[in-house]
């Protein structure tokens, strides 16, 4: 099964458009069309965004550290972090970073894109960075708490000690995307840290790679063929704006 169909059937989101009239030919078999109402989409980039249509387009573009399986949300299983450690007292987090993963540009990503992309979600502190600030970082002490010991280790101090779930938990939202910091510094306007650039493009590793993106008409997405879980079965998913639910039903 897509995993968009995946992400977005808990929001009752899912209609596929076939063709329904004599003017349109049989949507592919492996492109998915969906159409739901995107006019609280204003923007994808993961470390900015509070609207849960786009954290679902979001959750497919982008990785994070751990992930929690839809058959079992209690226990964290390793994402783009293959193992981790935690120390006695609770506080201090190290991942080790899994190799072979690229980016949707061809960077290799690392432990410094790790480190990075929660240092950025912290010091833009926007709605996503909530649990971590709540956790005690700050932009004041985020470079010293998280940081990376080399290519392939990242190290998370809490200022405090929380249950270890619900912090690895946190770790597998949307809201700690991974993204690919080379290609953002590049992007950087005004040190927005590529906040511009990723509200119509993505710095991602996913299964899918952002082909389109117009607001309150179309999204494209397309499979990654490098993805290191395997090239997506469905080649493209098309989202549609149909805000009326009297459109969807004649699609």
């Amino acid at each position: 099964m897509s995993r968009f169909i995946r992400a977005l059937r808990p929001l009752g989101l899912v209609g596929l458009v076939v063709a329904g009239t004599s003017a349109h030919a049989e949507t592919p078999g492996n492109q998915l069309v969906i159409g739901l109402t995107m006019a609280a989409m204003r923007g994808l980039d993961p470390h900015e965004i509070n609207q849960l249509e786009s954290a679902e387009v979001v959750a497919n573009l982008y990785e994070r550290l751990v992930v929690l399986p839809a058959d079992n949300l209690a226990e964290p299983q390793p994402g783009l972090a293959e193992s981790w450690t935690v120390s006695e007292d609770g506080r201090t987090f190290t991942f080790k970073i899994r190799s072979g993963v690229t980016f949707h540009s061809g960077n290799p990503l690392t432990a410094k894109d790790v480190e990075w992309s929660l240092r950025r979600l912290v010091k833009r502190g926007l709605a996503p960075s909530v649990d971590l600030r709540q956790w005690g970082f700050t932009a004041e002490n985020v470079d010293k708490l998280i940081r990376t010991t080399d290519d392939a280790t990242l190290v998370l101090e809490t200022p405090e000690v929380w249950n270890r779930k619900l912090i690895l938990s946190t770790l597998a939202s949307f809201s700690t995307s991974v993204v690919d910091s080379t290609l953002l510094a590049d992007e950087d306007k005004n040190g927005d840290m590529g906040g511009e650039y990723l509200q119509t493009r993505d710095a991602g590793s996913g299964p899918y790679m952002l082909r389109t993106w117009r607001a309150n008409d179309i999204l494209i997405a397309e499979a990654f063929k490098d993805y290191w879980q395997g090239e997506p079965a469905m080649r493209r998913v098309i989202l549609r704006h149909l805000p009326e639910s009297a459109a969807e039903r004649l699609q």
